[in-house]
């Protein structure tokens, strides 16, 4: 059942605010100083030591688990949960989520010919951190990959809610509205970030928001793709 209390421009709002809430962490980066001991003049650079790294992650996690559990409670209370996302796993999702992994591994397999990367991603940040941390890279690695099941919990949620802003805006569900506000919120900021992936990220948002729309909203799946997409 439909809410129509619910504007458009509301949602819209709300996925702006959770894309608010991931770049939270780049000021959190000052807290891990504190731990790291970096000097003032890197307050907002990267931790130098591996507690550092660990460090930000886990309060970059907690900082966006309290606002995805504030965001989950008001579309329950005003009861446009079932319009955002599908939580029940049917018998056919099982078809979405091998079709899902299937389209992961062939962008990889594309985007890492492309790119000129080796395959998993995991495994390169993996030698990456063993450059910067030594023997410490694999707790490293694991905070890293728990910080990505966090990120995709939001961005699945901003997915939905760009989503829902286009389909009451524009009165079309087919559209994959929320690939379009992910890609050029959460996918542009990589320009700033990450700009030798950026693209491929930009990319991978409006995959994801497609993905989004044809399992007809299915939560838990398209935040497994979207997961599998920066590990693989």
């Amino acid at each position: 059942m439909q809410n129509p209390t619910v504007k458009p421009f509301t949602y819209l709002l709300i996925a702006l605010v959770i894309f608010s809430l991931l770049g939270l962490e780049f000021p959190l980066l000052f807290l891990s100083r504190l731990v790291d001991g970096r000097p003032a003049s890197q307050a907002f650079s990267w931790p130098s030591n591996w507690y550092g790294a660990v460090f930000h992650w886990a309060v970059t996690m907690l900082v966006w688990m309290i606002g995805a559990v504030g965001v989950y409670l008001w579309a329950k209370k005003k009861g446009v949960l079932a319009d955002l996302v599908r939580f029940k796993f049917e018998p056919r999702d099982g078809v979405w989520v091998a079709i899902g992994i299937l389209l992961v591994i062939g962008y990889e397999l594309i985007y890492s010919r492309v790119a000129g990367l080796a395959i998993p991603q995991i495994w390169r940040e993996y030698r990456g951190f063993q450059n910067m941390y030594g023997g410490q890279a694999w707790v490293v690695t694991i905070f890293q990959n728990l910080y990505y099941l966090v990120e995709f919990l939001l961005v699945v949620m901003m997915i939905a809610f760009f989503q829902r802003a286009g389909e009451v805006w524009f009165k079309t569900s087919w559209f994959p509205w929320g690939g379009l506000g992910i890609a050029l919120t959460w996918g542009m900021i990589h320009l700033v970030t990450n700009p030798q992936g950026a693209l491929g990220v930009i990319v991978w948002a409006v995959v994801l928001g497609l993905f989004f729309v044809v399992s007809k909203k299915l939560f838990f799946a398209t935040w497994i793709v979207g997961v599998l997409g920066f590990i693989l």
